[in-house]
Formats: C-alpha cells, sequence, structure tokens
C-alpha cells in the first residue's frame, strides 16, 4: 500500500485539464468541496475508510503503529485509512464553525467531540464510515496502550469489517447497526455517532487541516494513479 497526502490525492481524482497550480488545482480547499470528489472517491473505493483519531505528541502507541509497515497489510484492500502526520506548523489560529484552537487542542480531538457530543468520548480511537460523500453514521473504536496492544485490537477490528457492508442497501439494517453487531459479537468496545452530521464534521475537519497548510496521510487500497505529491506540511 502507498502513502501519499490526501488533498493532492483528492485533486488528482478531480482534476481539470489545462488548470494547474503550484500549490494544487483548488487554492482554496472549500472549492474542492463544491465538487463532486467526494463521491468519485466512494466509486472508485467500494471498501470502508478507517480514520485514526489520536494526540499526535501523547498518544505513542498509536503514532508507532500507523508509521510501521504493519498498517498497510492489516488494513488490506478493503480499507482506506485515513491520519493525521505530525505537522511542523503549529501556528496559533482559529477556525470558525469548529471552535478550534491549535495552541489548544488537537482538531481530530475536537472532531471526535463534536460529532459524539452525547457521550464522553475516550481517546485515541479509530472512526470507521461506510462512505465519505454522505457519511450518515459512524462507528468508533477506543485504542490504548503501546504499538503491541494496538496493532492487536486493529488487527481483531479490520477483519470483522467486510462482511458489515454487505446488503448495506437495507434501509433497516444501518452501517452502524451491522458493525456495532459485529463489534459486540468480537466483543470489542465501541460507540456509534448521532445519524446525522459525520459526513458534514468531517468535511470542517478537513477544510480547517488543509487552510493550515495540514493534512491527512492516506494508505489507498485500490488500484489507479498514485499521486506523489509532497507528503510533508509547510512551516509558516
Amino acid at each position: 500500500m502507498l502513502e501519499q497526502a490526501f488533498r493532492p490525492y483528492l485533486e488528482a481524482l478531480n482534476e481539470s485539464k489545462g488548470i494547474k497550480h503550484i500549490e494544487g488545482e483548488f487554492t482554496n480547499p472549500e472549492a474542492l468541496f463544491q465538487t463532486e470528489v467526494l463521491a468519485k472517491l466512494d466509486e472508485q473505493h467500494k471498501g470502508l475508510y478507517a480514520l485514526f483519531l489520536y494526540d499526535l505528541r501523547n498518544d505513542e502507541g498509536v503514532a508507532a503503529y500507523l508509521h510501521s509497515d504493519g498498517v498497510g497489510n492489516d488494513s488490506t484492500n478493503a480499507v482506506l485509512v485515513l491520519y493525521e502526520k505530525a505537522p511542523r506548523s503549529r501556528r496559533s489560529s482559529t477556525f470558525a464553525g469548529l471552535d478550534i484552537s491549535l495552541s489548544e487542542e488537537n482538531p481530530a480531538v475536537v472532531f471526535a467531540r463534536d460529532l459524539f457530543p452525547a457521550k464522553p468520548l475516550k481517546l485515541p480511537g479509530v472512526l470507521l464510515l461506510q462512505r465519505i460523500a454522505h457519511a450518515s453514521d459512524a462507528v468508533y473504536v477506543p485504542l490504548e496502550g503501546n504499538q503491541e496492544k494496538v496493532t492487536a485490537r486493529v488487527r481483531k477490528l479490520f477483519p470483522l469489517l467486510p462482511a458489515t457492508t454487505k446488503n448495506a442497501d437495507l434501509p433497516t439494517n444501518t452501517f452502524g447497526e451491522r458493525v456495532g453487531k459485529a463489534l459486540d459479537l468480537a466483543d470489542i468496545p465501541h460507540q456509534r455517532s448521532e445519524p446525522l452530521t459525520a459526513g458534514d464534521y468531517l468535511r470542517k475537519f478537513l477544510l480547517f487541516l488543509w487552510n493550515h497548510k495540514r493534512d491527512l496521510a492516506a494508505i489507498v487500497p485500490f488500484v489507479g494513479k498514485a499521486v506523489h505529491g509532497n507528503a510533508e506540511q509547510g512551516d509558516d
């Protein structure tokens, strides 16, 4: 599996002939969400999405796992993994609509808390989504401990996920219900989001990162054109 920066990868999916900028096709990150790029990603990737949410400086077990060779093998073709790498930029700033201050709190922490407002959320963890363009609900699985414990939890979790996409169009059997049942049987702790705002909060989270010269790294499982963009975030 190839790790690459997420924003350049999305821009490549949505590129237009004859339009090129030094920093990518869209100099304004918000313009990217005015297109159908997330729907194009869903069309190309038929599996699930796993967004790792963790403190970039303190959750050493998760960070070590994500920077190991194992994450690409563990995700296989069924899961597209997303996570933020440690940014070089630590600019103090806020973003309207998310109430995030870079100098105070990790944006992933705020994203997770907003997505699960009715329940205290234990971080670090991994957020599971079936679709990314119109995500209606999500499932969160907490992670803890050193790299070995994180690896063991992920390797128990990921093999359960492909079966949850079967019969996905049944209106009485939502993604959260299917995944929740599988995790209950496997004795894996988890929480389900409120079934309305996963996609909206995800877009806000990505916009905040991109507006501050940060990005997620993506382990993309499907076969296609690889975009070798600069995965390092710039300094301010």
